[in-house]
């Protein structure tokens, strides 16, 4: 018998699209790492990976709004580190 990558439990529409808003997250977390250095490429990818799995089975919906918005902020602090990164090494 096959197994199924959908959740055991169906989830409501707000559930879902929260879902969705968490996975583009850490894509985005992941894109941006493809413009940094290969070492510290590894090991944000690394944090990132541990950040996600450690609230992987949080229920709390306020709990998880805010670790979302955390994890905006601190996708931006990374994109603006690139940025300036890539500003330095050309200068």
């Amino acid at each position: 018998m096959p197994t199924s990558r959908l959740p055991p439990v169906v989830m409501d529409l707000k559930q879902f699209m929260t879902r969705g808003r968490v996975l583009q997250l850490y894509r985005d977390i992941l894109r941006t790492t493809h413009n940094i250095d290969p070492n510290d490429k590894e090991y944000v990818r690394q944090w990132a990976r541990s950040d996600f799995e450690r609230y992987r089975f949080e229920k709390d919906p306020d709990r998880i709004q805010t670790l979302l918005t955390q994890g905006k902020v601190q996708l931006r602090t990374l994109e603006n580190s690139v940025i300036l990164s890539k500003r330095k090494w050309k200068a």
